[in-house]
């Protein structure tokens, strides 16, 4: 994380101190910032004990289709255009995709699991009558 804040700040000060890039400056600080909003909203959920549920889900799903259409997607495309200063900073995105697809992928798993035990827990508890336990 760290070494995305000093990206950054360097790729920022390198724009200022060549006094070129100022729009695609812009548009890189706005990509970047776009997702955050939804990181401190998972945090939020998590301390309020809410995470786990079709909020929390939501708030995966959003994060991690802005992050793919935004750093990687239309960084793509400005990076294809400057092919630049804007390297570091398109590399740290990808390195940051991985991550957040290597959770999700967890996530999914681990939510797919926990259905197909729900699934067969609730299989289990009938006992091949129609009739399920506990109703009479």
């Amino acid at each position: 994380m760290l070494a995305h804040h000093v990206a950054s700040i360097a790729g920022i000060l390198l724009a200022l101190a060549l006094g070129k890039s100022g729009c695609e400056t812009c548009a890189v600080i706005f990509g970047s910032e776009l997702t955050n909003p939804l990181l401190q909203g998972r945090w939020f959920l998590r301390q309020l004990g809410r995470y786990d549920g079709a909020l929390g889900d939501a708030v995966d799903v959003l994060f991690v289709a802005l992050f793919a259409t935004v750093r990687v997607g239309l960084g793509s495309v400005l990076f294809y255009r400057e092919m630049a200063g804007g390297a570091v900073m398109y590399a740290l995105a990808w390195v940051f995709m991985v991550d957040i697809a290597r959770f999700a992928v967890k996530k999914s798993r681990a939510k797919y699991k926990r259905w197909a035990e729900n699934r067969r827990s609730d299989r289990d508890k009938t006992d091949g009558c129609s009739e399920k336990i506990g109703e009479k």
